[in-house]
């Protein structure tokens, strides 16, 4: 699960594809590009988080999110997420 904060606009969907510099997300919103918020996805006890922008909306898919902003801890968390998905 992914979750997405922007303001008032707040909502979950599932991860579709992750990288280092950004993820799509599977969900039915219709966020505009542009729109910059908070995402967050939970690894086990620990939730990794980053800014990140609507780069575009994909039909029958979701969203790809462009990352723009992670702490050196989140950094670390992504890096652990791309080696156990085989990304790296």
């Amino acid at each position: 699960m992914v979750g997405f904060v922007s303001g008032e606009t707040r909502f979950v969907g599932y991860l579709v594809a992750l990288g280092r510099n950004g993820l799509i997300m599977r969900c039915a919103e219709n966020i505009e590009p542009g729109t910059i918020g908070r995402l967050g996805i939970v690894m086990g006890t620990e939730i990794f988080r980053v800014v990140a922008v609507v780069r575009r909306r994909i039909a029958r898919v979701g969203l790809h999110f462009k990352f723009l902003r992670m702490s050196s801890c989140d950094r670390t968390l992504l890096r652990r997420l791309l080696q156990q998905t085989g990304r790296d």
